[in-house]
Protein backbone atom coordinates (compact mmCIF):
# COMPACT_ATOMS: atom_id res chain seq x y z
CA UNK A 1 0.00 0.00 0.00
CA UNK A 2 1.60 3.37 -1.19
CA UNK A 3 -0.44 6.12 1.17
CA UNK A 4 -3.30 6.38 3.64
CA UNK A 5 -6.24 6.76 0.53
CA UNK A 6 -4.77 3.88 -1.19
CA UNK A 7 -5.57 1.92 2.12
CA UNK A 8 -9.24 3.53 2.59
CA UNK A 9 -10.19 2.82 -0.58
CA UNK A 10 -9.18 -1.12 -0.30
CA UNK A 11 -10.81 -0.61 3.26
CA UNK A 12 -14.08 0.65 1.68
CA UNK A 13 -14.25 -1.85 -1.09
CA UNK A 14 -13.98 -4.74 1.17
CA UNK A 15 -17.16 -2.89 3.46
CA UNK A 16 -19.12 -2.63 0.09
CA UNK A 17 -18.19 -6.11 -1.25
CA UNK A 18 -18.76 -8.31 2.62
CA UNK A 19 -20.02 -6.15 4.89
CA UNK A 20 -22.90 -4.60 3.20
CA UNK A 21 -24.08 -7.38 1.28
CA UNK A 22 -24.44 -9.78 4.36
CA UNK A 23 -25.74 -6.59 7.00
CA UNK A 24 -28.40 -5.79 3.70
CA UNK A 25 -29.35 -9.50 3.67
CA UNK A 26 -29.75 -10.00 7.32
CA UNK A 27 -31.72 -6.68 7.91
CA UNK A 28 -33.83 -7.82 4.84
CA UNK A 29 -34.38 -11.47 6.51
CA UNK A 30 -35.21 -10.21 10.33
CA UNK A 31 -37.22 -6.78 8.52
CA UNK A 32 -34.95 -4.41 10.60
CA UNK A 33 -35.48 -0.62 9.68
CA UNK A 34 -33.28 0.82 7.41
CA UNK A 35 -32.51 3.25 9.93
CA UNK A 36 -30.37 0.48 11.89
CA UNK A 37 -29.27 -0.87 8.51
CA UNK A 38 -27.91 2.31 8.07
CA UNK A 39 -25.99 3.08 11.55
CA UNK A 40 -25.13 -0.38 11.57
CA UNK A 41 -23.50 -0.63 8.38
CA UNK A 42 -21.80 3.36 8.78
CA UNK A 43 -20.33 2.30 11.90
CA UNK A 44 -18.17 -0.66 9.81
CA UNK A 45 -17.61 1.89 6.64
CA UNK A 46 -15.70 3.67 9.55
CA UNK A 47 -13.75 0.99 11.11
CA UNK A 48 -12.85 -0.66 7.50
CA UNK A 49 -11.58 2.71 6.72
CA UNK A 50 -9.73 3.07 9.60
CA UNK A 51 -8.08 -0.20 9.53
CA UNK A 52 -6.87 0.60 6.15
CA UNK A 53 -5.18 3.57 6.34
CA UNK A 54 -2.87 2.34 9.07
CA UNK A 55 -1.01 0.13 6.79
CA UNK A 56 -0.70 2.98 4.25
CA UNK A 57 0.21 5.40 7.29
CA UNK A 58 3.16 2.69 8.12
CA UNK A 59 4.50 2.43 4.70
CA UNK A 60 4.92 6.34 4.76
CA UNK A 61 6.81 6.07 8.02
CA UNK A 62 8.86 3.60 7.09
CA UNK A 63 10.02 5.29 3.76
CA UNK A 64 10.36 8.77 5.81
CA UNK A 65 12.50 7.12 7.78
CA UNK A 66 10.18 8.07 11.08
CA UNK A 67 10.66 5.52 14.12
CA UNK A 68 8.45 6.18 17.05
CA UNK A 69 11.11 3.86 19.08
CA UNK A 70 14.40 5.92 18.19
CA UNK A 71 14.94 8.45 20.71
CA UNK A 72 17.73 10.98 21.31
CA UNK A 73 20.67 10.84 18.83
CA UNK A 74 19.97 7.91 17.63
CA UNK A 75 19.23 7.78 13.47
CA UNK A 76 18.04 5.56 10.77
CA UNK A 77 21.51 5.02 10.17
CA UNK A 78 22.62 3.59 13.61
CA UNK A 79 20.01 1.07 13.27
CA UNK A 80 20.55 -1.76 10.59
CA UNK A 81 17.49 -3.36 10.97
CA UNK A 82 15.28 -0.63 10.25
CA UNK A 83 17.04 -0.04 6.90
CA UNK A 84 15.26 -0.80 3.73
CA UNK A 85 16.99 -2.05 0.70
CA UNK A 86 15.41 -1.23 -2.56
Amino acid sequence: MNSVRYGMKVGFAIWLGFVTTIQLTTALFEKKPTKRYLINTGYQLVCYAVMGSHPGGLAIAVETGFDPLLRGSETRAHTPMLQTTR
